[in-house]
């Protein structure tokens, strides 16, 4: 059985985007978050925190 994945896919991991994420993980609005920015690093490291 297939089940659907509530995902959400930020682009930019600047100041804007991280408290975006941090809003919408606190509320429970998505199963998965997908974060893209042009520094790869930069976007990892604010995935792991």
């Amino acid at each position: 059985m297939n089940k659907n994945i509530n995902r959400v896919v930020l682009i930019g991991t600047g100041s804007v985007g991280c408290s975006y994420a941090y809003c919408m993980i606190n509320q429970g609005l998505a199963e998965e978050f997908v974060l893209v920015d042009v520094n790869e690093a930069r976007a990892e490291g604010e995935a792991m925190d």
